[in-house]
């Protein structure tokens, strides 16, 4: 599996020799279709996704295959990392390893994020259940002691710190840390962006 990630980061080559073309390299691993899966894109057999690890824009393109196999190539990074398995109970545990410890070792640490205060008004702004557009497994951002918390049902509750007016951030067990970002009509919260990693997931808020 590391041969062929090898073989398709350096276009074709393999020991110095062009054994497949780089035409077909760029023709495979560009976008064909658009998906509604965590923003990703796919080739031929080759997804496309990006995602921000320490403040940096980060491209790859993968393999994906049973049991979790995988074959990540990062063409900016000179970097193909490989699975060959995943747990049963966790089927996310590559995509987390890869975000949260592999990745974020290849930048220089990022400074600690800062807060602004919420107050009571704000914290009610934002609460109620939102659902994801890409399952129908919603959430609750609720209020506990004048902070806000974001709560999955049967998993986890997260404090949630506010950035900007309309950004927040919090650490999940199991994506790590993570960014939301709020948007209105008319004065009224519609929807927030999920951001971790290669995560991008959108959560429109129930009337």
């Amino acid at each position: 599996m590391a041969k062929i990630g090898l073989l398709v980061l350096n276009k074709g080559v393999w020991k110095g020799k062009q054994i497949v073309s780089n035409e077909w390299i760029d023709e495979s691993t560009k976008t064909h279709i658009e998906t509604r899966i965590l923003g990703s894109e796919y080739g031929y057999q080759w997804w496309r996704i990006s995602g921000n690890f320490n403040d940096t824009k980060i491209e790859t393109f993968f393999a994906s295959g049973y049991g979790g196999q995988n074959i990540f190539i990062f063409p900016s990074l000179d970097m193909v990392i490989t699975f060959t398995a995943r747990h049963d109970n966790n089927p996310d545990i590559n995509t987390i390893i890869l975000q949260n410890f592999i990745l974020p070792a290849t930048f220089p640490a990022t400074p600690p994020r800062k807060t602004i205060p919420l107050n009571i008004q704000q914290c009610e702004r934002y609460m109620g259940e939102y659902i994801p557009t890409h399952t129908t497994d919603t959430l609750r951002l609720i209020k506990e002691d004048n902070k806000l918390f974001m709560l999955i049902p049967d998993k986890e509750k997260i404090e949630l710190y506010r950035e900007t007016e309309d950004q927040f951030w919090g650490t999940s067990k199991g994506v790590g840390d993570f960014q939301m970002t709020f948007f209105e009509e008319h004065e009224e919260i519609m929807y927030f962006i999920f951001q971790s990693g290669f995560y991008n997931l959108h959560y429109n808020k129930l009337k």
